[in-house]
């Protein structure tokens, strides 16, 4: 595989020639995704190779959830306010080509770096899947799912996770 680069969405990108399978992302990514990026409603990272061509992308936006939805032992020392501030990690695709290569996993790793360094507070990642392979997939990773609803899933941004992404960009 060719050098990779991790960077915000931009108009260099070749967004066209992406396809992942999923006929609902690769419209958001060639319609949608630059002008919700530049709107602000939500950030959206590519993996793109040497040539600009997107590998895979994600997208991060500023959520909440109801404290009540998180398991006890993961808000026992949690400030009791009604909210928890997270990152919704609302969009992840990697093209066929790409998929089944670790690229998934590689931009979880970037999704946990840009939010840790964001200015905002955020005590979690979170994800909503659409099926049982994907929340394998998240939990392969270390998410959790809540409480009430199994297809919603979150990663608590604790000092292990902090230590163990900068580590993993750093080397």
């Amino acid at each position: 595989m060719r050098s990779l680069s991790y960077t915000l969405i931009s108009k260099r990108h070749n967004k066209q020639g992406f396809d992942c399978g999923v006929p609902g992302l690769n419209h958001y990514l060639a319609i949608y995704a630059g002008n919700d990026h530049q709107e602000r409603f939500t950030k959206c990272y590519v993996a793109a190779d040497d040539g600009d061509n997107i590998l895979g992308f994600y997208t991060l936006s500023s959520y909440a959830v109801n404290i009540n939805a998180l398991a006890a032992s993961a808000t026992s020392e949690l400030p009791r306010y009604p909210t928890v501030p997270t990152a919704l990690l609302g969009r992840l695709a990697i093209d066929v080509n790409h998929q089944g290569k670790g690229l998934g996993g590689s931009l979880i790793v970037d999704a946990i770096f840009n939010t840790i360094n964001s200015a905002l507070g955020v005590w979690a990642i979170n994800v909503e899947v659409k099926d049982r392979q994907a929340k394998s997939f998240y939990i392969k990773y270390g998410f959790y799912p809540f409480e009430k609803n199994e297809y919603a899933l979150y990663l608590p941004l604790n000092d292990k996770i902090t230590r163990n992404i900068f580590f993993l960009k750093l080397h």
